[in-house]
Formats: structure tokens, C-alpha cells, sequence
């Protein structure tokens, strides 16, 4: 009944269920903790990053898809279900509720809820509320005890859900929300992205806005942000034509950003792409894969919106 290692990659405790007819992606130094079941249904996935955590007791059911991010832990008794993704680094302290679906009352308004729930058994139905709205909890967020995420919304990075909460409106980047239902009660710190950004900077760290490994040992080691395949930065663009980022790759890459593309050799680069709408964009999406087309490793050093 102790934990059970298989390689150095998962340990799941002899007391989990852990039943997968989709699809199950896991890094390495995944743990699954005793009592907990995880559910991957037929033509669904789950998918855990490196070193993700979790706690006992914890229900995890994916449909069609949850993704969870590096080194994010989920404490006891949580429950995540339907459509979610969460990023890196998060904490989810006990008894968080996600549920990207809901019961369905207003269809037939008449009939019993388990009706009309069941009318959804057939695929080909169109009800009056969506079937499942996403949820989305984005990197360096600590959601409280027993706080309740409502589906469709989003959870901005850096953000706090405060104990017992229940959120049924997305939360700007690095807001304190607390209440029923949630509301801001202060900021981490204001966000406004400035139109240059560096790694070294620490006031600079919010603007590598995701996919990046930010802590701290790491930035000290690298001199820069390490990113696998997708990360976005988030820049003031207002006016410019072009943004450039600079960054370093241990082997051949392939650098996308808004339909361009570039292939760059092993090494350090300052590459620019052409912004189409400057003024509309914010957060700039970048993929960095390798010859094959699998995510590529890089440490981005910095960031800038060109004249």
C-alpha cells in the first residue's frame, strides 16, 4: 500500500485508481498520493508536467481534456473535472471544486433536472446552456481551501483565490479576489507591460507570462527564462511594427510567432517577427519545436516591441 514507483519518471500509492482508456502524458518526478482517482475516459486526455503533485483523495476526470502544469501541486480532497487547464507552478490548497460542466434545468424547465440531463445522451442535442465551458487557471496562482472555480472563467497568472470563495468571473493577472461570489480585494502587484522586458529583472519576471520555468535557482543558473515549446510574453505593443525577442538553443530550432517562421541553429539569437496588429496585441504567443516538430528547449533572455 506504499508508494509505487515506475522508474524515476511517476509514483502512484497502492491505494489509487488510476484508469485510463485516452490518453495519459506525465513527466518526470509525477506522484500520485493514496485514495486518489484518476479517470481518463475513451477519446480524452490527461496530461501532468514534470514534478506535479497529487494529494490524497483527489478526484481528477478529464473530458475531453485537462492539462496540468510544472511542479503545480494539488493538495487532498480536491476534485477536477471536464475541461481544464491549469499552468505551472500553481497551488491548490484542499477541497478546490472545477467543474468545466454543469446541470441542465433550463431545457425543459418543467421536467426533472435528471431528465433533462439525460437528454444530452444524445449527440446530435443542442441544449440551451453549452454542454462544457472551459476553465482556466494560468501559471503562479494559489487557489484557497474549499474555493469553488466556476465554469468558463479564467484565472489570471499570479492571481489569489482567497479560502472558501466561490469565482464565477475571470480574475485579471495577479488580483486578490476573496467572497461569494469573488471579488477584488487587492493586487499582488499592478500589471502593465512595459515595451521592453529582461530576465534579470525582477520587476520584469510577470511579463514572461507563460510556459517559462521562473524560479529563482534557475534564473540564476541560466541568466534567463527557460521556456519547451509554447510560451507567450505579454509587451505594450502600441505603434510598433516588429517585436524581437532574444534567446539561446542547444540545438536547431524552429521559432513560430503569428503564422512566421524561423529556423535558427544552435546558439544564442535575437530573432524579430512582424506584428500584423500591433495596437489588438498584448500577449505574444511564441513555439519553439524541433526538426521533428516536438517541443525545443529554450532560455529566452529578453523581449521587445521594435519602432
Amino acid at each position: 500500500m506504499g508508494l509505487v514507483r515506475y522508474g524515476k519518471l511517476i509514483g502512484v500509492h497502492g491505494s489509487a485508481t488510476v484508469s485510463v482508456q485516452g490518453t495519459f502524458e506525465f513527466g518526470a518526478g509525477v506522484s500520485i498520493a493514496r485514495d486518489s482517482l484518476i479517470q481518463v475516459p475513451r477519446n480524452s486526455m490527461l496530461s501532468l508536467g514534470d514534478g506535479v503533485r497529487v494529494g490524497r483523495e483527489v478526484e481528477i476526470s478529464a473530458s475531453p481534456r485537462i492539462t496540468i502544469g510544472n511542479d503545480t501541486s494539488v493538495q487532498d480532497r480536491c476534485i477536477l473535472l471536464g475541461e481544464l487547464s491549469i499552468g505551472g507552478h500553481c497551488l491548490f490548497a484542499p477541497n478546490v471544486m472545477m467543474s468545466s460542466a454543469t446541470h441542465h434545468f433550463r431545457d425543459r424547465p418543467a421536467w426533472l433536472i435528471r431528465d433533462q440531463d439525460r437528454l444530452l445522451e444524445d449527440s446530435t442535442y443542442q441544449p440551451v446552456d453549452a454542454r462544457s465551458v472551459p476553465i482556466s487557471v494560468e501559471d503562479d496562482c494559489w487557489i484557497g481551501i474549499n474555493a469553488v472555480l466556476m465554469r468558463g472563467v479564467t484565472i489570471g497568472r499570479g492571481s489569489i483565490v482567497g479560502a472558501n470563495s466561490v469565482v464565477t468571473k475571470s480574475v485579471a493577472p495577479y488580483s486578490v479576489v476573496a467572497g461569494v461570489p469573488a471579488r477584488v480585494v487587492g493586487r499582488r502587484l499592478e500589471f502593465n507591460p512595459p515595451r521592453a522586458i529582461s530576465a534579470v529583472s525582477p520587476a520584469d519576471l510577470p511579463y514572461f507570462y507563460s510556459g517559462f520555468d521562473l524560479r529563482q535557482r534557475n534564473l540564476a543558473t541560466l541568466g534567463g527564462a527557460r521556456a519547451c515549446g509554447a510560451f507567450r510574453v505579454a509587451l505594450d505593443c502600441r505603434g510598433s511594427r516588429m517585436v524581437r525577442i532574444e534567446l539561446a538553443a542547444e540545438r536547431p530550432v524552429s521559432l513560430k510567432f503569428s503564422g512566421q517562421q524561423l529556423t535558427l541553429p544552435a546558439g544564442r539569437h535575437s530573432a524579430s517577427f512582424t506584428l500584423e496588429q500591433p495596437d489588438a496585441e498584448l500577449f505574444m504567443a511564441f513555439e519553439a519545436s524541433s526538426q521533428d516538430g516536438r517541443p525545443c528547449p529554450v532560455t529566452v533572455f529578453g523581449a521587445s516591441a521594435q519602432g
